[in-house]
């Protein structure tokens, strides 16, 4: 079993070094490059579009309500250990993923 896992940890390295050794034959593309080629332009639109969601969803709050929501439910009065902490998680994070989709 530690062969095994000695094995997995050399082939890791190996994948490693090669990714390393790629992206240093890559050319290399500054930010003022990125946002004026016009060859950049998909990349571009997906670093817009990925900062965009970051940031709505910093701006908006609801990272704090799905921090602060069982203490947000504890606050009306309702009680429980630890497991309610998590279970009254689920719904929230269920109510999030149906406003994402």
């Amino acid at each position: 079993d530690q062969e095994d896992a000695g094995d997995s940890v050399k082939k890791e390295y190996q994948d490693i070094v090669q990714e390393h050794e790629i992206a240093k034959t890559h050319q290399h593309v500054s930010l003022t490059e990125l946002w004026t080629k016009r060859e950049h332009s998909v990349i571009r639109r997906g670093m817009i579009l990925g900062c965009s969601l970051w940031a709505i969803s910093q701006l908006a709050g609801i990272n704090t309500i799905m921090y602060y929501g069982a203490s947000i439910v504890r606050s009306t009065g309702i009680e429980g250990g630890r497991s309610f902490d998590i279970w009254i998680t689920v719904p929230l994070m269920s109510m999030q993923l149906v406003g994402i989709i």
